[in-house]
């Protein structure tokens, strides 16, 4: 029982009401419906995200082709995949959403390659919003949003790409980030620091946020266990092993599922036994309420992310350069047509002007000789005319004599 008096609330301290069972009214009902997560992996081909995440749910989710067996050809874009799983331990059920980018970073021209991831997070966050500001609306809908993104950096040992700068950058204010090392092993211990630290400073100096993990719990702050991003992690594929088991190299045994050796099992323990529901929560209160208010139209002019005023504006005055493109492409086509047609015009008139003057001096050169036919004729005929007519030929008759 609370006492209130005025505007400050007073403690009171009671027993025997039952309150302390609470939690446990809780606890039931949730784990009567489930809990619900969602994550998407995203990160180069070959960096072992699908072995990853097979190793910390203990379960195939992904299923891996042995080597002879694997198909190096990548999808020509980087679409997004979505699988869900019911996965239930102890009476306690979670449905689990994993959205895959195969072919993420694999094309020769990756420029605005993360659009598709950008795209599948707005539109979640969207119709999250759409559902929830239905005047008739479900008691519970499904919660689409993506709380958590496993980007994998590929272990070079030098510095973040620029790729990664870049779609870091663009996803951010949609998604909790949690960046990993993949393929940690092939990294020795002395490499691993300087490259984490290397990382860390171009995210900084990137302005990129991702989500960091509470160091000043007791359950998750163990000595020698790291529990800031990036972390550094390999897994195998064996079922029967923690995290693929020990795996033999020239130069000695590589353990997973050590902590000093890699963050496999701390991130396993972070993502599901401490801060599953944290990640949900930030996702509720932080990106989506930033997300939500960017689309109401009152976030400040430095957030990102169009409103539904904003995107109807863009898109009458797409509409309009459009039509204004149509019609200048059309008065151009009628502009070369006319101009076409006005070109052969005078092609043919210039080809009727030579015809005529040619018939035409023809012409004078047929009447010519026509006039000087009829005047040699005239004047033959005035001679004719003129000249006596000779005496007419008398025949003498002959005789026969016997």
């Amino acid at each position: 029982m609370a006492g209130v008096c005025g505007d400050t609330a007073v403690l009171i301290n009671v027993s025997g009401t039952g309150l302390g069972a609470l939690p446990d009214q809780l606890h039931a009902a949730v784990a009567d419906v489930g809990f619900e997560f969602n994550v998407m992996v995203a990160g180069e081909t070959g960096l072992g995200k699908s072995t990853f995440l097979n190793a910390v749910f203990a379960t195939e989710l992904h299923t891996l082709k042995p080597y002879g067996e694997i198909d190096y050809r990548v999808p020509p874009t980087s679409e997004t995949v979505a699988q869900t799983f019911t996965i239930s331990e102890g009476g306690v059920k979670l449905n689990l959403s994993i959205i895959d980018t195969p072919g993420f970073g694999s094309a020769v021209d990756n420029t605005k390659c993360w659009l598709p991831l950008q795209d599948e997070l707005q539109g979640r966050l969207k119709d999250y919003m759409n559902a929830e500001a239905k005047t008739e609306r479900e008691p519970s809908w499904p919660d689409l949003r993506v709380h958590c993104l496993l980007y994998f950096i590929a272990p070079t040992g030098h510095r973040l790409k620029a790729l990664d700068i870049a779609v870091l950058r663009e996803l951010q204010p949609l998604v909790n980030i949690v960046p990993i090392i993949g393929k940690g092993d092939l990294l020795t211990h002395s490499e691993r620091a300087p490259f984490r630290e290397r990382i860390i400073a171009d995210l900084k100096a990137a302005g990129i946020e991702y989500y960091t993990f509470p160091q000043d719990d007791d359950d998750v702050a163990e000595p020698g266990v790291e529990t800031v991003p990036p972390f550094c992690a390999s897994a195998g594929s064996a079922a029967d092993a923690a995290f693929g088991g020990p795996r033999e190299y020239p130069w000695g045994v590589h353990n997973p599922a050590s902590v000093a050796q890699s963050d496999a099992s701390t991130i396993r323990r972070l993502l599901i036994r401490t801060h599953m529901q944290s990640l949900v929560h930030t996702t509720n209160i932080g990106v989506y309420e930033e997300y939500r208010s960017r689309a109401l139209g009152g976030g400040s002019g430095a957030d990102r992310g169009p409103t539904p005023l904003t995107e109807f504006e863009d898109l009458k005055q797409g509409q309009s350069q459009k039509r204004d493109a149509i019609d200048t492409d059309m008065a151009a086509a009628f502009k070369r047509t006319a101009a076409d047609h006005e070109k052969e015009l005078r092609e043919l008139e210039s080809v009727l002007l030579e015809e005529h003057e040619s018939l035409h001096r023809e012409l004078v050169v047929l009447k010519r000789n026509v006039e000087e036919k009829t005047q040699k004729f005239a004047a033959e005929k005035l001679a004719a005319e003129v000249q006596p007519a000779p005496p007419p030929v008398t025949k003498k008759s002959k005789r026969l004599f016997k």
